[in-house]
C-alpha cells in the first residue's frame, strides 16, 4: 500500500493574471522601450531658463536660446531632417463651459513657434548617420515680446524645445526628446536701481488731524515668498490714544480671457500677510501714551509664495494678474460726547481711526531671489553644466531633491514617444 505524504504543502491555487496586472507589464515594457529611445536622442541646453532683463513686453533687448541636441546611436541609421522647434502654447481651463453650446472645458492657443533645420538629407540620395554620438549645435532668437512662463490654477503659459530626427524605413519611428524652458522676466541693475529710490510711501494726516503718520514700503518690486520690510512713524495729536491694529492686505486679482470663444474669468483674492516673528497683528492694545506718543518701527511681513496658490504679477492680455497691497494701521480714542451711561459701563465708547497707505505693487517670480539678479544654481556634471531644476525654492521637494545628491538633470521632466507615437512624460526624476 502506498501511503500519502501529507507533510509536503499543497500547491498555491492557480490564479489568471488579472487585466491590470497585463497593463502594467505593458507600461513597463513600453517605458523601457522608450528609455532606449529617449537615450538615442537628447537636448543639451546651455542655459534652460530664458531671463529677458526687462519687465515690459515691448522690450528692445533680444535674447537667444542655445545648446546642443546629442544624437547617441547604436547603429547607422538613415535619415530625412534634424529640426528643432522652439514653441510657446497658453492653455486656460473653463469648468464652466463656454462657447457657442457651453461644452468647451480647455482651450489651448498657440504663442509662437519656430524651425530650425539642423540637418537634412538631399533629395534622392542615401544618407546615414554612423553609430555612435552626434553633436549638433544649434542658437535660436528669442522674440523681443515674448511671454513669460505663467503658471495659475487656470491658465498656464508654457515653452518647450523639441528635438525630431526623422528616420527613413516605414518600421522606423522618428526619434524625439522635448524639454521645458521657463522664460523668466526681471529689472536690470539700472531699472531696479530707480525702482528702489521710488519707496512706495504716504506721508499725511488723518481726515480730523488727530493722527500724523507716515508708511513706506522699504523693497519694491518684491519676489514671492520674500520679506516685506514697512516702516510704521505714528504720532498721535492727543492723548489717550490705543494702538489696536496692524493689518498688512494683498488683493490679487486675476483675468483670463479666451477671445476665439468670448469667454472671460475674473476673479479677487484677498491675503493677510503675518509677521516674520509671528506676533500678532490684531488687539495689539498698546497705549501710545506709555510708549512716549509715539510708534516708529519696521516690521518685517512674510510675503506668500507660489505654494500658496497665488502668482506673480503678469501684463499678458489672456493671463492678466494684478496685486495691489493695502497697510492698515487702526487706533482708538475715548468718546468725549458719549453720554454718561455709556461712559460708565464696561465696554467705553471708543472712536477709531485709521492710518491706510495703498498702492498697486509688482510681485515678481519666486526664482528671482538675491535682490531679483540671481540666475537658477547650476551644478557641474560631467564635464558640463546642468540646471538644477525648475521646481522653485518654495517647493519643498526642491530641497529634498538637492540634498539628496542625484543627477540634477533627471528633475527635468521630459517626453519620449512610444511605438505608437503617444508622448509620455517621464517621472520627475529617475532612480539610479
Amino acid at each position: 500500500m502506498v501511503g500519502l505524504d501529507c507533510s509536503w504543502p499543497p500547491p498555491p491555487p492557480y490564479s489568471k493574471p488579472s487585466v491590470l496586472n497585463a497593463l502594467a507589464s505593458l507600461t513597463r515594457d513600453m517605458y523601457f522601450f522608450g528609455q532606449i529611445k529617449q537615450k538615442q536622442i537628447s537636448i543639451d541646453l546651455m542655459e534652460p531658463v530664458v531671463m529677458i532683463s526687462s519687465w515690459s513686453p515691448t522690450c528692445e533687448h533680444g535674447q537667444a536660446l542655445r545648446g546642443a541636441v546629442v544624437l547617441d546611436l547604436h547603429q547607422p541609421t538613415p535619415y530625412t531632417s534634424l529640426t528643432l522647434i522652439f514653441k510657446g502654447v497658453v492653455r486656460t481651463l473653463w469648468p464652466e463651459g463656454i462657447g457657442p453650446r457651453g461644452t468647451v472645458v480647455q482651450h489651448s492657443h498657440d504663442l509662437y513657434e519656430s524651425q530650425t533645420i539642423l540637418l537634412e538629407a538631399a533629395p534622392n540620395v542615401s544618407t546615414v548617420l554612423p553609430a555612435g554620438k552626434h553633436r549638433f549645435p544649434f542658437e535660436v532668437p528669442i522674440p523681443k515680446n515674448i511671454v513669460q512662463t505663467i503658471e495659475t490654477d487656470y491658465g498656464k503659459v508654457k515653452w518647450t524645445v523639441t528635438a525630431t530626427l526623422r528616420r527613413k524605413g516605414k518600421l522606423n519611428t522618428d526619434l524625439k526628446s522635448c524639454r521645458e524652458v521657463m522664460v523668466l522676466r526681471f529689472l536690470p541693475q539700472s531699472d531696479l536701481e530707480e525702482a528702489e529710490s521710488q519707496h512706495i510711501s504716504i506721508t499725511r494726516d488723518t481726515p480730523n488731524q488727530i493722527v500724523s503718520y507716515s508708511m513706506a514700503l522699504e523693497k519694491h518690486p518684491l519676489p514671492l515668498g520674500s520679506i516685506c520690510p514697512i516702516t510704521f512713524n505714528i504720532v498721535p495729536n492727543t492723548k489717550h490714544m490705543r494702538l489696536d491694529d496692524i493689518i498688512v492686505k494683498v488683493q490679487e486679482t486675476s483675468v483670463i480671457t479666451c477671445p476665439e470663444l468670448d469667454g472671460r474669468r475674473a476673479h479677487t483674492t484677498n491675503i493677510i500677510l503675518k509677521r516674520v516673528d509671528n506676533k500678532p497683528t490684531h488687539n495689539l492694545g498698546i497705549d501710545m501714551d506709555a510708549i512716549g506718543g509715539v510708534f516708529n518701527e519696521t516690521i518685517d511681513f512674510q510675503l506668500y509664495n507660489c505654494t500658496d496658490g497665488h502668482a506673480y504679477t503678469t501684463l499678458f492680455d489672456r493671463i492678466s494678474i494684478r496685486h495691489w497691497m493695502t497697510v492698515t494701521v487702526r487706533l482708538s480714542r475715548p468718546d468725549d460726547d458719549a453720554s454718561d451711561k455709556t461712559k460708565k459701563s464696561k465696554v467705553p465708547k471708543r472712536i477709531t481711526e485709521e492710518c491706510i497707505l495703498e498702492s498697486p505693487i509688482r510681485l515678481l517670480s519666486c526664482r528671482m531671489v538675491d535682490n531679483f539678479m540671481l540666475l537658477p544654481q547650476y551644478k557641474q556634471v560631467e564635464g558640463s553644466f546642468h540646471l538644477d531644476g525648475f521646481l522653485c525654492p518654495c517647493d519643498h521637494e526642491y530641497d529634498m531633491f538637492r540634498q539628496s545628491g542625484k543627477d540634477p538633470r533627471m528633475l527635468e521632466a521630459e517626453t519620449y514617444s512610444d511605438d505608437m507615437g503617444v508622448g509620455k512624460p517621464l517621472p520627475l526624476y529617475l532612480e539610479s
